[in-house]
């Protein structure tokens, strides 16, 4: 509680003096889940919105969301054919290539969309109340369409080169949630910073491409040297990617355990982490939204 105490002009001593409390705003560390629950079909419009806004006036519109990580794919092959082996961890190179991209294509768009959620919804926000939480999980959420429609890629693919699913694939809904856990940590601190420091908006993009390079999305972590591993493990993405080919296909071999729980419990401890600095954050955002 703060205190403050205020001189009063008045005839007798007990006029001149007063002392008056003055509460501060109590700050709740766990955000108010229920009233998150009870705006849900609100934070769904913004979703759909969302979706709308990213293939609107655009000829190809969801397919360029395919198109994209295709001619990427296409790119990383050629450009590594007389570096890389025809296959790679039991994968043709270019099915390695393009499941990783598929994966790090939503996390890039949800790292951003998410992050740029109180900019991205100003408009609507500035006309009704929705709770700060649900803007971030809307630009979240709406990543997972590209990811559905980038995924479309891999049939041909498989088809082509003769790659077999594994019936490992009913889990693919554990490996998506892990990433959407890690990019969700990461949204609560990124979304607060970026509607406070136009810098982030710049530093962001630079960042992911560098992540790009610093995880298993074109190179296998075995054919890494030793040095490069240790740094490369540290990185949850490549748990991610190691365990979404092992989901998938039947002649992967499982990743090591150790990387999964690793991956895992750096998601959960930043999304923990980032729900509570957002909590007491969110606050700050009333002057610059």
């Amino acid at each position: 509680m703060m205190e403050r105490v205020i001189m009063y002009q008045g005839a007798n001593r007990s006029e001149r003096s007063a002392k008056v409390s003055v509460r501060s705003p109590r700050i709740e560390v766990i955000p108010d889940f229920a009233e998150l629950w009870s705006y849900r079909y609100v934070a769904a419009i913004l979703v759909w919105r969302d979706i709308k806004v990213r293939f609107s006036h655009s000829f190809l519109g969801i397919l360029w969301y395919v198109i994209q990580p295709f001619l990427l794919m296409l790119v990383i092959a050629i450009g590594f054919r007389f570096v890389m082996p025809k296959e790679v961890n039991g994968l043709p190179y270019p099915v390695f290539v393009a499941s990783g991209l598929i994966l790090w294509q939503y996390f890039s768009n949800a790292l951003m969309s998410g992050a740029s959620s109180f900019e991205k919804f100003q408009a609507i926000i500035n006309k009704a109340y929705v709770p700060k939480l649900a803007l971030p999980i809307a630009g979240i959420t709406a990543s997972l369409a590209d990811l559905l429609a980038a995924s479309f890629l891999l049939v041909p693919l498989m088809m082509y080169y003769k790659v077999f699913p594994s019936w490992r694939i009913i889990f693919i809904p554990i490996v998506i949630l892990g990433v959407v856990l890690l990019v969700g940590g990461l949204v609560l601190f990124l979304s607060v910073a970026w509607a406070k420091y136009k810098d982030v908006r710049y530093i962001l993009p630079f960042a992911t491409q560098v992540l790009f390079f610093a995880s298993p999305i074109f190179v296998p972590q075995n054919l890494m040297p030793e040095s490069a591993i240790a740094i490369f493990r540290l990185n949850p993405l490549a748990g991610y990617l190691d365990l979404l080919r092992w989901v998938l296909f039947a002649d992967v071999q499982p990743p090591e355990p150790g990387t999964i729980v690793l991956a895992i419990s750096i998601s959960v401890g930043l999304l923990a982490i980032g729900l509570i600095y957002f909590q007491r954050r969110q606050g700050d955002l009333i002057d610059v939204i």
